[in-house]
C-alpha cells in the first residue's frame, strides 16, 4: 500500500504538468493568488504526491495487472476547480453506463489504479505529463479530452472512450440517445424562455476556457469576444489552446493575463451581453451593464456542494444558471 502522507495530498490537486513549464515572474505570484487563479503552489502538492507514488511503486514492486474495464480520470484540480466533484460524479455515471468502472485517484485506491485499462485526462494540459508517466512506468495508455460540457462534446466524448476501448458502438449509440432524450425532455421546460444570441467574455483556468467556450459558442449559438485565461503557460501551451478555441462562432481573443487590473482594463474596452468568470469579476459585469455568472475559482455569492457543469445533467445544470441570471434581468 502507498503511504498515508501520500493519499491525504491526493484531494488537493489533479495535474501532470511540471512547474519547470512556467514562466512566472517575480512578484506576479502574489498578484496570481489575488485573483484567485491557479498558481504553482496549487498545483505542487498532488503532483509530487502522484509522481512518487509512481517512483514508489517501482521499490514496492507493484506491477499492472490489467483489469479490462477500469479506467482512471486525470485532469480535474479540486483545490482549483469549485465544480470538481459534481464533475467527477456525471464522469463516473455516464461512462458506468458503457460499462466501465471508474477510479478517480481521489478514492486513495491507488493498487488498483495501475491495472486500469485507459488514463483519461479530462485537460488540455493538467495530468498530461502523469498519464505519460504512467504510460511508461505501467504501459497503460491514455486519452486526452476536454471537460465534455454541453450535448455535443459529451457525445464525442464519450464515442472517444468507446472507440479507445472497443466498446460496441450498439451500447454507445445506445446510452447517448437516452441521455440526449433525457436533457432535451429537461430543457422543454423552459422552451419558451429565449437565450437569443449574446455576445459574452470568459475568465478562467485553461480547463474551462476550452470547455465553457466550446458550449457557448458551438451549443447555445453565442459570440465569443474574449477568453482571458488567468494561468501563466509554456508557450506550446498558448498555441494549443487558441487552435482549440477555434469555434462555430469565430474565434475569440485569448488572452493570458494574471493581473486583475490587466484584465479590468481589457474587458471594459469590450462590448459584451455576459461574462462568466469568479465572483470577483460581477463588479465589472456591473458596471458594463452586463450579466454574469460565477464558474470560475474562487465563487463566494454562491454555495456549491456538488453541482457540476460536465456531462449531461451538467449541460442541464448550466442552462438552468444561464437562464436565472437572465430572468432577473
Amino acid at each position: 500500500m502507498v503511504n498515508g502522507d501520500m493519499s491525504k495530498n491526493v484531494v488537493l490537486d489533479v495535474v501532470g504538468s511540471s512547474i519547470n513549464d512556467l514562466d512566472i515572474a517575480e512578484g506576479e505570484m502574489e498578484e496570481m493568488e489575488e485573483m484567485g487563479a491557479s498558481t504553482p503552489e496549487s498545483n505542487e502538492n498532488y503532483e509530487h504526491s502522484l509522481y512518487g507514488y509512481v517512483d514508489e511503486s517501482g521499490e514496492l514492486n507493484l506491477k499492472r495487472n490489467l483489469e479490462r474495464g477500469l479506467v482512471n480520470i486525470l485532469g480535474i484540480n479540486p483545490s482549483t476547480d469549485v465544480f470538481w466533484q459534481g464533475n467527477l460524479y456525471e464522469i463516473k455515471r455516464m461512462l458506468k453506463r458503457l460499462g466501465l468502472r471508474v477510479n478517480t485517484l481521489l478514492d486513495n485506491d491507488f493498487d488498483s489504479a495501475v491495472g486500469a485499462e485507459l488514463n483519461i485526462v479530462l485537460s488540455p494540459r493538467f495530468g498530461i505529463d502523469l498519464a505519460k508517466k504512467l504510460e511508461r512506468r505501467f504501459e497503460i495508455p491514455y486519452l486526452v479530452n476536454t471537460l465534455p460540457i454541453g450535448i455535443t462534446e459529451t457525445n464525442l466524448f464519450l464515442n472517444r472512450v468507446a472507440k479507445a476501448l472497443w466498446i460496441d458502438a450498439d451500447i454507445t449509440n445506445g446510452v447517448i440517445e437516452e441521455e440526449v432524450t433525457k436533457v432535451l425532455k429537461s430543457l422543454e421546460k423552459v422552451a419558451d424562455r429565449n437565450l437569443g444570441v449574446l455576445r459574452y467574455a470568459t475568465i478562467t483556468d485553461s480547463n474551462y476556457a476550452v470547455a465553457l467556450n466550446k458550449f457557448l459558442s458551438n451549443d447555445l449559438g453565442w459570440i465569443p469576444t474574449v477568453a482571458v485565461i488567468h494561468e501563466k503557460l509554456a508557450h506550446e501551451f498558448k498555441k494549443d489552446l487558441r487552435k482549440q478555441l477555434n469555434l462555430t462562432n469565430g474565434s475569440p481573443d485569448v488572452v493570458f493575463e494574471s493581473d486583475p487590473r490587466q484584465i479590468e482594463n481589457l474587458l471594459r474596452g469590450q462590448n459584451i451581453d455576459f461574462l462568466l468568470g469568479c465572483s470577483r469579476d460581477k463588479d465589472i459585469a456591473r458596471d458594463m451593464e452586463a450579466l454574469s455568472l460565477s464558474v470560475s475559482y474562487p465563487v463566494t455569492d454562491r454555495t456549491v456542494i456538488n453541482r457540476g457543469y460536465a456531462g449531461y445533467n451538467g449541460t442541464v445544470n448550466l442552462m438552468e444558471d444561464l437562464l436565472s441570471e437572465l430572468l432577473i434581468k
